[in-house]
C-alpha cells in the first residue's frame, strides 16, 4: 500500500510512525476482579482508560525506574530547576493582595 502526504501532513504521518516504530508491544492479559471493584473503576477511572491505570498503577513496582530515581534526575536538571525557582518566586507576590 502506498499513499502520498504533504508538508505539515507529511510530519504527522512520520512522527505517528516513529512512534509505532518505537514503543513497546502491549501484552494482552486477563484478570479477574470483584464486581464491586469494576464497577468502581469503571464509574471513576472509565471503562476505556482501565487498563493504563492499572498499567501506571504497577509500573513503579515492576519496571526498574524509580519515583526517587526520576526526582533525582528532575534535581540534576539546573536550567529546569532555575526556571522553576523563578516561577515559584513571581508568586509570591500573589497572596499579599488575596482576600481572606
Amino acid at each position: 500500500m502506498h499513499f502520498s502526504v504533504a508538508g505539515a501532513a507529511k510530519d504527522d504521518y512520520n512522527a505517528y510512525m516513529h512512534t509505532i516504530r518505537n514503543t513497546p508491544p502491549h501484552k494482552r492479559m486477563t484478570i479477574s476482579i470483584d464486581a464491586h471493584v469494576y464497577d468502581g473503576l469503571v464509574r471513576v477511572i472509565g471503562r476505556r482508560k482501565i487498563s493504563q491505570f492499572l498499567e501506571d498503577l504497577a509500573r513503579p513496582h515492576v519496571v526498574g525506574e524509580s519515583l526517587e530515581s526520576a526526582y533525582a534526575a528532575m534535581a540534576g536538571d539546573e536550567s529546569r530547576e532555575a526556571e522553576a525557582l523563578a516561577w515559584s518566586d513571581a508568586l509570591i507576590g500573589d497572596g499579599l493582595d488575596a482576600s481572606r
